[in-house]
């Protein structure tokens, strides 16, 4: 069986349009203008320009001037409203949260999973202690009761050479990536494919 690397957030919607919803609809009740926009998303300001502009021509989004500054807002009228909020919820909003909460751990994290059913799964492979995880995630806010399981990249390739099942173990379930992007994750897979054939 071929398992997908790629969670329903990264399949609908680009790598802005992801930012740009995943604070919108994560945030419904606030608005932001679009400097704050461009600085949290990390998006070229172009982008972001653009991606607006589509989500308020589609009329998910409401726009308000105050002085200088341009506020962006979800549009909580929109036909779509509850459905795109519910799917920004259990994908983008889910991932980002825990990326900021990583953020201090991101330089030697090269990848960051939720697996699973629900989102008390996080893989977290990298040069951190499983303490240095745990107590990032602490700050998380809503607080979540969350079970990492945290490996050195060598460690988790000697598993996952030893046990073809341990890899998928990860896979129940559409992936969420919080750090690190499902192609270089298919390489890891594709690594273990390569030292056991030469076995």
């Amino acid at each position: 069986m071929r398992h997908s690397f790629l969670d329903p957030g990264t399949v609908l919607f680009g790598k802005t349009r992801r930012r740009v919803l995943g604070l919108l609809f994560g945030h419904p009740d606030e608005s932001f203008y679009v400097r704050d926009i461009v600085r949290r998303s990390g998006a070229a300001q172009g982008a972001i320009a653009r991606e607006l502009d589509a989500l308020l021509g589609a009329g998910l989004l409401r726009r308000h001037e105050d002085g200088r500054n341009v506020y962006y807002q979800a549009d909580k009228q929109a036909p779509v409203f509850a459905e795109l909020e519910r799917l920004v919820a259990k994908t983008i909003a889910r991932s980002d949260a825990f990326r900021e909460a990583l953020a201090p751990l991101a330089a030697r994290v090269e990848f960051a999973v939720i697996f699973g059913s629900g989102a008390a799964n996080l893989l977290v492979i990298g040069d951190v202690r499983p303490a240095e995880v745990t107590e990032a995630l602490a700050a998380m806010k809503p607080r979540r009761t969350v079970s990492p399981k945290v490996y050195p990249m060598t460690e988790f390739r000697k598993k996952a050479a030893e046990n073809p099942r341990f890899f998928t173990s990860f896979l129940s379930g559409p992936p969420l990536f919080v750090i690190g992007e499902p192609d270089d994750f298919r390489r890891v897979r594709a690594t273990r494919r390569s030292r056991r054939a030469l076995r």
